[in-house]
């Protein structure tokens, strides 16, 4: 009644007796793993940024899962721990923590809401999902509904020397008008990542129809003289897999983002099914270019609805270099959720550094 969260014991165990040495003294590696459970119900992460909060709780804390109205003091956390969770912040989020935020904000779905106003625009079209860092940084190209948020589980798992960005579609704001080919994106795109990293190399990766803007970036980057060290495309092929062949249509889509999403509040959702639509027209008339070097494929190994899957052959007129095939355990549309990410990320990490020696430069 009198002390504040962070000072309550966040368990209390009832012994018969304390374990003791032979000497008579208390034996503390004897005593029981206190069981802390989370008072509240478990409520689940909704966006990307919380989902990475309350990974990093579990991992801190060594429960295995955390929802997002679970205290952090309640399940464990002491001054020394919360140090470590505000390293483990900054390491995924770039965001400087402070112990007392976590103090007033110690569960992840309160301490997520104190961290949004450090955030830079989040529908910004150069959106830092990790600024901080000495090595070149990762630029990661929206899907087709234009939105980056989701490539934040990357941090968790890529060396926090290397900056993360997240490039996202014209659009997402009301007054942005929507380009009129993916080379008229692509080149938006350069000019914005060029803002934070002037010369290369320059590492790139697009996830679903992002893979066949992040192509195009790469190619027309190497018309200009750039040097490329990574190309990574994620599940999708020329022709894309399946996607382009369903109607462009924005009122098809806004159905099935209210279905998928359970949602009344349409302010972010119609500009989202706005773009979804622009883009699978722009995938249709997209024709590739030629990409001179290797590119990193991860493809989804798990099948949804029977279907085929991608064959990263596809790519083979398209690309001079080696075509570097990694199969994830997943299903395309749960490739950047947390386990899928986690290896997808160790496996950029290891690509990454060996990019370092194969970058390549149009001749």
């Amino acid at each position: 009644e009198r002390l504040p969260d962070y000072m309550v014991p966040s368990a209390v165990m009832v012994l018969d007796a304390f374990p003791v040495t032979v000497n008579g003294k208390l034996d503390r590696k004897a005593l029981p793993v206190p069981d802390y459970h989370p008072v509240a119900g478990y409520r689940a992460p909704r966006t990307p940024q919380e989902e990475i909060l309350c990974s990093l709780f579990a991992e801190v804390l060594g429960v295995e899962r955390v929802g997002l109205d679970d205290s952090f003091f309640e399940l464990g956390g002491h001054s020394l721990l919360a140090l470590r969770l505000a390293s483990r912040v900054k390491a995924a989020l770039g965001l400087t923590l402070a112990v007392s935020d976590i103090f007033r904000a110690f569960t992840p779905g309160t301490l997520s809401k104190r961290l949004t106003g450090h955030l830079a625009d989040p529908l910004g079209v150069l959106t830092p999902l990790r600024p901080d860092g000495v090595l070149p940084p990762l630029f990661c190209i929206h899907g087709l509904g234009g939105i980056s948020w989701a490539y934040r589980r990357l941090a968790l798992h890529i060396d926090p020397r290397r900056p993360i960005y997240g490039l996202q579609a014209r659009g997402l704001h009301p007054e942005d008008d929507l380009p009129s080919s993916v080379e008229e994106m692509a080149a938006d795109y350069i000019r914005e990542l060029r803002s934070v990293q002037p010369s290369g190399p320059y590492h790139l990766l697009g996830y679903s129809w992002g893979a066949l803007v992040a192509h195009t970036v790469a190619c027309m980057m190497q018309q200009q003289g750039h040097v490329i060290g990574l190309l990574a495309l994620v599940d999708n092929t020329p022709p894309d897999c399946g996607i382009t062949q369903a109607t462009p249509d924005t009122e098809m889509f806004l159905q099935r983002l209210r279905q998928d999403y359970h949602a009344d509040d349409l302010d972010l959702y119609v500009p989202i099914a706005r773009i979804c639509a622009n883009n699978l027209r722009l995938g249709a008339a997209w024709t590739p270019q030629l990409y001179r070097g290797p590119i990193v494929f991860f493809r989804a190994a798990r099948l949804e609805n029977g279907g085929s899957g991608c064959d990263p052959s596809r790519w083979r007129p398209y690309v001079t270099g080696e075509i570097r095939v990694h199969d994830i355990p997943s299903t395309h549309i749960d490739l950047m959720s947390q386990a899928p990410a986690a290896q997808i990320s160790r496996l950029l990490s290891t690509e990454l550094g060996a990019a370092k020696a194969t970058a390549t430069l149009s001749g």
